[in-house]
C-alpha cells in the first residue's frame, strides 16, 4: 500500500513538473508572434520612450522576458539609446535594400539569416557578431560600426528563432555554437568568389583570406564559448583569429535556476519548486530541440577544448561589475575552466550588455590588441 501511495505521489510530482515546465518553457523559449524588435516605427517609438524615461517594460521592441532588477539594463539610457539609434540606422538600410542579407540552410527545415558588410578592399578580418536573447542581428549594429570604421568586415547573424532566421523555439546558443562553422564556410565561399571576380579594389598583401573573429553578447557570448569545443570549429581554428565573449553565462542550467529563483524566491521549498520546474522544462526542451539544459554548458566546453586545436584561439572575456542578469562572478568559473589563453576584462559599473557602452575605447582597443599579440 505504501509503495502505491509513494508511486502515485512521485507520478503527481512528475506531472506537475512537466505541466508547469511546459508553461514556463513556452513563456520563455517560444518565438514571439510579433516582429516588434524589427519594426522601424516600433523601435523609433521605443527610443523616444527611453529618452523620456518611460520604463522599458512598457515599450514594444525592447521589453523581454524578465523583469525588475534582472532586466535593469533595458532602462539604462547609456546603453539602450545608442544601441537603438544604431539599430534604427541598420533597419533603414535594410528597408532601402542597401544592407546585404545572406542565408544558409543547416537543415532542410531551417534557414538562418545574416547581414554582411564588407569594405571596398579585402579585409584582414571579418567579425561574426551574435546577439543576445530576444534581440536580432540588427541589434548588433553598434558593434558593427566599430569594426567597419577600422576596415574590418562584419557578418551579423540572427540566432535560430530570432530576427529573420527561422525556427519556433529558442535554443539559447546551444545550436548556434554549431552553426558558426557553417557561417565560416559560407564566408570563405563568398570571399573566394569576390576575389575571383575582382570585386575588391585591392587584395590584401598579408592574407589571401580574411581571418574570423567570433564575437557574441550575452546568449551570443555563451554560444561563442560553447563553439570552442565543437569539432568542426576546431578543424577551422587556423581560420579563426579571436573569440570574444561579452557577459555570457557559464552554465545555462545554473543561469536559469538563478532567474527562476529570483521569481519564486530562495527558501528551500521555493528552490525545490524551481528545480522541478527546470527539470520539466529541460525534458520539454529535449523533446523539441534535442538536448537537455545541462548540455548547454560553456564551462564544460572550455574544459573540453583544452585537448583540441581550438585551444589556440585566444578568448577575450568582457563582463560588467554591475551585471544583475549574469553575475560577474561567473568569470571565475570561466577562467578556471579555460586554463590559459584567456583575457578577463571587468568593466566597472557596467550592467548586463553594458561593457562596450561604459568603456568603448578600452573595449575595442582590447580586441584589436589581442589580434596583435
Amino acid at each position: 500500500m505504501i509503495f502505491w501511495i509513494l508511486l502515485f505521489f512521485l507520478f503527481g510530482i512528475l506531472i506537475f513538473s512537466l505541466t508547469v515546465g511546459f508553461i514556463f518553457f513556452n513563456q520563455m523559449f517560444l518565438r514571439p508572434k510579433n516582429d516588434s524588435s524589427l519594426n522601424k516605427q516600433t523601435i523609433a517609438t521605443a527610443l523616444a520612450g527611453l529618452q523620456q524615461s518611460l520604463p522599458a517594460e512598457e515599450l514594444d521592441g525592447v521589453k523581454m522576458q524578465g523583469s525588475g532588477n534582472l532586466a535593469s539594463h533595458l532602462n539604462d539610457k547609456k546603453i539602450m539609446i545608442p544601441l537603438l539609434q544604431a539599430k534604427l540606422e541598420w533597419i533603414s538600410q535594410y528597408e532601402e535594400g542597401s544592407l546585404e542579407q545572406i542565408k544558409i540552410k543547416p537543415s532542410k527545415n531551417t534557414t538562418l539569416s545574416g547581414f554582411l558588410v564588407l569594405p571596398k578592399t579585402c579585409p584582414k578580418y571579418i567579425a561574426i557578431l551574435l546577439h543576445g536573447y530576444t534581440d536580432s542581428s540588427l541589434g548588433m549594429a553598434y558593434l558593427a560600426k566599430e569594426y567597419l570604421k577600422n576596415n574590418f568586415g562584419v557578418l551579423a547573424i540572427d540566432a535560430r528563432s530570432h530576427g529573420f532566421s527561422s525556427g519556433k523555439h529558442i535554443t539559447m546558443g546551444y545550436k548556434e555554437a554549431k552553426d558558426f562553422s557553417l557561417w565560416i564556410q559560407e564566408l570563405n565561399n563568398i570571399i573566394e568568389k569576390l576575389q575571383q571576380e575582382n570585386k575588391f579594389e585591392s587584395i590584401n598583401s598579408y592574407e589571401q583570406k580574411p581571418k574570423i573573429i567570433l564575437h557574441g553578447v550575452s546568449m551570443g557570448a555563451a554560444a561563442v564559448m560553447e563553439s570552442l569545443s565543437n569539432k568542426k570549429i576546431s578543424s577551422q581554428s587556423n581560420l579563426i583569429a579571436l573569440a570574444v565573449a561579452d557577459c555570457g553565462f557559464a552554465s545555462f542550467n545554473e543561469q536559469l535556476s538563478t532567474q527562476i529563483n529570483c521569481f519564486l524566491g530562495k527558501n528551500p521549498f521555493q528552490k525545490g519548486l524551481a528545480y522541478l520546474i527546470i527539470f520539466g522544462m529541460s525534458i520539454i526542451n529535449f523533446c523539441v530541440n534535442g538536448f537537455f539544459f545541462f548540455q548547454n554548458s560553456p564551462k564544460k566546453a572550455l574544459v573540453k577544448r583544452q585537448k583540441m586545436s581550438s585551444r589556440n584561439i585566444p578568448l577575450v572575456i568582457f563582463h560588467g561589475t554591475e551585471d544583475t542578469f549574469v553575475n560577474f562572478k561567473v568569470i571565475e568559473t570561466i577562467e578556471k575552466a579555460a586554463k590559459g589563453n584567456i583575457k578577463i576584462n571587468l568593466i566597472k559599473d557596467a550592467p548586463h550588455i553594458g561593457s562596450y557602452f561604459y568603456a568603448p575605447e578600452k573595449y575595442m582597443q582590447t580586441i584589436f590588441q589581442s589580434l596583435k599579440d
